[in-house]
């Protein structure tokens, strides 16, 4: 089973928000349901585990976590987009972009919510 596999609670949270390139951890608290005290608590198994170091930052070991994770993901949730096959994934992605990127423009994903910390 790999690493990635046996992270528990909050700490998916805690690593993906250590990355910069989502929700705050304030945000995700909010949304997901889980107390200072929770995420705080994951925030230090991951740094006993070498993941984070002491500023809450992704180590070496935390990102190359992230990595597999990531890897791991895309393999479960591969068989729509296989099913679509690469020229209809391609338009579904340019769709789903310009969807995106109304909304952002319209306001619906405020710059405050995004990024560490």
């Amino acid at each position: 089973m790999p690493e990635s596999c046996s992270i528990d609670q909050a700490a998916p949270l805690v690593l993906h928000n250590a990355t910069g390139t989502t929700v705050t951890s304030a945000t995700f608290m909010r949304t997901r349901g889980w107390s200072a005290e929770q995420w705080a608590a994951a925030r230090d198994r991951l740094r006993e585990r070498g993941l984070l170091d002491a500023a809450g930052d992704l180590t070496e070991s935390g990102a190359t976590l992230r990595g597999e994770a990531e890897a791991l993901t895309d393999r479960l949730d591969a068989a729509p987009y296989d099913h679509l096959g690469p020229a209809a994934t391609a338009r579904l992605t340019e769709l789903a972009g310009g969807f995106t990127e109304t909304l952002r423009a319209a306001g619906a994903f405020p710059a405050v919510h995004f990024g560490k910390g």
